[in-house]
């Protein structure tokens, strides 16, 4: 999970950080731990985002079915792989490997089996609870020249992507 998060962080700096620290910039906030502050909450919150994309990627909403499983198909280094790998057995592990990244609708299937039987859902659905709660509460504790409510803004929006999210777990 490590390495995951590590990619994924990666990513949340052009997505999360840097529009907030322009901002930051341009409204004069000039104090050095608030930008270390806002820098640690958005790869929190970009990691966050990342996981649930992926994971919306897998589990998500019908009306989105033609985009269902794409990372799956190309074999993408996601969030509920990472998590499956880490929970399977040999067998899982080798179904896994020989299904994962294969274009084929058989073997999307049986990947998306795999996940369904390692309770893939259930684990996002504590994951994505407690990686909210320690967002929240990180944003309550921010100086008082950084608006909260930018970062509340953020939450609330990944929260709405979809309706199945865990918001009160």
């Amino acid at each position: 999970m490590d390495f995951y998060e590590v990619v994924a962080e990666y990513n949340s700096v052009s997505t999360f950080y840097i529009p907030v620290a322009l901002a930051m910039i341009m409204s004069g906030v000039n104090h050095k731990d608030a930008y270390s502050d806002v820098h640690r909450i958005c790869l929190k919150i970009g990691t966050y985002f990342e996981a649930q994309e992926d994971y919306l990627d897998v589990f998500g909403l019908q009306e989105n079915k033609d985009r269902l499983g794409t990372s799956i198909a190309i074999g993408k280094y996601t969030w509920p792989i990472v998590i499956a790998i880490g929970r399977s057995n040999s067998l899982h592990y080798n179904m896994l490997m020989d299904n994962y990244g294969r274009n084929d609708t058989f073997k999307i299937c049986v990947v998306k089996t795999i996940f369904e039987r390692l309770h893939i859902q259930s684990f996002y659905g504590d994951y994505e609870y407690d990686v909210r709660k320690k967002i929240s509460s990180e944003i309550g504790h921010l100086p008082e020249e950084i608006t909260n409510k930018l970062f509340k803004t953020i939450m609330r929006a990944l929260l709405n992507r979809w309706p199945g999210s865990y918001e009160s777990h």
